[in-house]
């Protein structure tokens, strides 16, 4: 599914033609594709490997920022996160960086693998504390580590206008008008505990 009027096309020959100009030994391992999001394209390569290639110049950017953080947060984090195995870079085929993870094995997130959807939610929300909880390390929140991701809900304002670009892009491939709806929602919650403002992060109870 085509997500972006500036999509780079991806498909099996073009991660093999990778594969082949820059990792000849994992270019006859066998591939298949392996899901995909706003931002990303996915295909597992043999039985411990997936390769993850952004959609367009702009998701590209955060390439980097993946391969260097993910390996700093692994160790501080009870769950699995993809580990960074190789760093793809652009070539005439596909003119992006992209990335070799390895293979983490799981089931998608649906009615036919959810047993406790209340419990679901509990895991994620305490993924995501844990994740907050996280020393910078010496980093800061601005530039480039944070780029648009994250931050205050309502700052958030470019998110309102991406509806009727789905809308028109989409077409009845999404669902859009519940998606718009949780939005809404989420946009009238209280304030979090911790959440930033600016360059600020408020994190007293007293301000919750």
């Amino acid at each position: 599914m085509v997500l972006h009027e500036n999509e780079v096309a991806v498909d099996d020959t073009v991660v093999r033609t990778l594969l082949r100009e820059q990792r000849p030994e994992w270019a006859d391992l066998p591939l298949s594709a392996a899901g995909a999001g706003k931002e990303n394209v996915m295909y597992r390569l043999g039985d411990e490997l997936v390769v993850r290639l952004p959609r367009t110049v702009d998701t590209a950017r955060s390439v980097q920022k993946e391969q260097e953080w993910l390996p700093r947060l692994a160790p501080l984090l009870a769950y699995s996160v993809p580990e960074p195995v190789y760093a793809g870079t652009p070539t005439s085929t596909f003119p992006l960086v992209w990335s070799v993870y390895r293979w983490i094995d799981g089931e998608l997130v649906g009615a036919g693998s959810v047993r406790d959807w209340a419990r679901l939610g509990a895991d994620l929300a305490g993924f995501v504390r844990e994740l907050h909880s996280i020393d910078l390390m010496g980093s800061t929140r601005t530039g480039d580590l944070s780029w648009y991701r994250g931050g205050y809900l309502p700052e958030l304002e470019w998110v309102s206008s991406c509806f009727d670009e789905c809308r028109t892009t989409l077409g009845s491939q999404l669902d859009v008008e519940t998606l718009e709806q949780l939005w809404r929602a989420a946009l009238a919650l209280p304030e979090p505990c911790g959440h930033t403002c600016g360059s600020t992060v408020t994190s007293d109870p007293a301000n919750c």
